[in-house]
């Protein structure tokens, strides 16, 4: 053989070496890596063509001895540098975690990424390496230079390219786009739409379907019903109206098409947090014969949502009143308006953002309520203290000045189930930033992880425990809640990338809340242990529900 296996295995050791030092250059995509495998097996086609001696047999033996070495030696090439050599080799993490982010990816699997990362913290400290080039911080002190203030050179990290139904950088919604200067533009026009103009217009369509839920409830008077679906399809019915102008007909279960699409939400947001770790995997992803039903399940969404956008655009701008007016303007400084396939992108963001988040926050308010009958009384007198459940509410009513219980339990229940518990991921720029006196390498991943952080003993007295008191100065003071650091406490984000539909969230929980209570009354169903609910959530991009098997009674007062 003019070639020995020998020398074979040493040029492939020594291209897999090479491999290597260039892919820590510049990581390669999905196609470029395959063409450059696709070049070494040419390479060796050519060594074969001009080696007469070689026969096929000793040509397969060649190929086979030339791959086995070369990915048996980038692969631990990549593991002991990553390990022993990396610029982040001194922050505590779990091994697998740096190794490799498919771990991260399978701990999302499992519906545990939140309470992973927290056991993490708790036994790593504020900072820990939960990836190759991650690392996830809880310090509150952190937070602006993450998010807030002195973060201006940060910027949105490669997990956001990593939706399977989304072009990596040229992804531009607003809600995940790493263009600085699209996310601007984009950000002004959605801007527009949470006004106090357009909340004023929002407020009576909140009222009604808020009123359509209590008369359904008041239906089921004396018997069990899951509170957790019912905030759902509320939630959906109030996105469907304010974003898309007409609600869904979920409240009374007359649309099985809508019922059906919410049900896939979840299989989509469960696709995205397995595939978003490893944004580079999602090419594949789409292709390889794995994981068929969840795909499946998430285009079906993705088709679904698409539907109702198309239904939305056919009306016009004039329809008038909902979100999509708004996104179909142009934007106030620049001028730029989007066309149809941009606005059709945001629809998604429509659905998640305007259902999700806020339903995971007001059935958790129920349930601590449920758990702590005291303060479901507290918060029902001071309801009835500022409403008699005929006249006229609006959310100037609502507001922490004159409803300083209600929002102290909404924001309660924001701080121990963030619905967005895992961070949202920055990026350090060339050159590496500092983050509070840490000098953190270029290209860094980063996030601060809100569910951890916002339930940490050093930022809230007996953190764990719900006590709506410590929103309230002197009531904090009587209860002994010494601690209350609310640095620690961003359920909307912080920062130019905080949530843009914060003024409408608040607004929809305040009166949904303060009219369900007024009208109705919640018990713990007799069959039920309330204690196992916080340990049936899960959590995708967001927290999971499951059900909540309550006793619903109309009020008479």
């Amino acid at each position: 053989m003019g070639i020995s296996l020998l020398t074979m295995s040493f040029g492939s050791a020594l291209m897999a070496l090479g491999s290597h030092f260039a892919f820590k250059q510049k990581e390669p995509t999905v196609p470029q890596f395959l063409g450059l495998i696709a070049c070494l097996e040419l390479t060796l086609c050519l060594i074969w063509r001009n080696n007469q001696e070689l026969k096929i047999l000793g040509f397969i033996n060649l190929v086979l001895t030339f791959n086995l070495c070369y990915f048996a030696v980038l692969g631990s090439s990549i593991a002991i540098y990553r390990i022993f050599f990396h610029p982040l080799r001194k922050y505590p993490g779990p091994v697998l975690g740096k190794l490799s982010k498919f771990h991260f990816s399978y701990i999302c699997g499992t519906g545990n990424s939140h309470r992973y990362l927290e056991a993490l913290h708790r036994k790593h400290g504020d900072i820990v390496r939960c990836g190759p080039n991650e690392l996830s911080f809880i310090d509150p002190e952190d937070v602006t230079f993450i998010h807030g203030a002195q973060s201006f050179k940060l910027r949105r990290g490669p997990w956001y390219d990593g939706n399977p139904g989304r072009a990596g950088h040229n992804t531009l919604v607003m809600a995940s786009t790493r263009n600085v200067e699209n996310h601007k533009m984009r950000r002004r026009i959605w801007d527009k739409a949470f006004t106090a103009n357009a909340l004023k217009v929002y407020e009576s369509r909140i009222i009604r379907l808020t009123d359509r839920l209590i008369k359904h409830c008041e239906s089921k008077s004396g018997s069990i019903i899951d509170v957790s679906g019912e905030v759902d399809h509320f939630s959906f019915d109030i996105m469907g109206d304010l974003g898309f102008g007409e609600d869904f007909g979920m409240i009374e279960g007359t649309n099985k098409e809508s019922l059906k699409w919410a049900g896939l939400l979840h299989s989509y947001m469960r696709m995205l947090s397995i595939i978003r770790p490893v944004p580079w995997f999602k090419e594949l992803y789409k292709w390889l014969p794995i994981d068929r039903e969840r795909k499946r399940n998430g285009l079906e969404f993705v088709r679904f949502t698409a539907k109702r956008f198309e239904t939305r655009y056919q009306r016009g701008q004039e329809a008038g009143g909902d979100i999509f007016e708004y996104l179909l303007q142009p934007d106030p400084k620049s001028g730029i308006q989007l066309n149809k396939s941009q606005v059709a992108e945001e629809a998604i963001v429509v659905v998640v953002g305007g259902s999700d988040t806020s339903s995971i926050c007001m059935t958790f308010a129920f349930y601590y309520l449920l758990l702590n009958a005291e303060k479901h009384k507290k918060a029902q007198a001071e309801v009835d203290s500022l409403w008699d459940g005929t006249t006229e509410l609006d959310g100037q009513q609502l507001v922490p000045a004159r409803a300083p219980y209600l929002n102290a339990v909404i924001n309660e229940s924001l701080r121990l189930a963030e619905p967005d518990p895992n961070g949202n991921q920055r990026s350090t720029p060339k050159g590496g930033a500092v983050v509070n006196g840490k000098i953190i390498p270029e290209f860094t991943q980063l996030s601060i992880h809100k569910w951890t952080m916002q339930r940490d003993e050093r930022n809230f007295t007996r953190a764990l425990e719900f006590i709506p008191e410590r929103w309230i100065d002197e009531e904090r003071e009587r209860y002994g809640l010494h601690s209350h650091n609310i640095k620690g406490y961003i359920p909307f984000g912080a920062g130019v990338y905080s949530c843009v539909g914060k003024p409408l969230a608040l607004l929809e929980m305040r009166l949904f809340m303060a009219r369900f209570m007024r009208k109705l009354e919640l018990e713990p169903a007799p069959s039920y242990d309330l204690e196992r609910y916080p340990l049936e959530v899960t959590s995708s991009l967001t927290l999971m529900k499951t059900s909540l098997p309550v006793l619903v009674r109309k009020r008479t007062l």
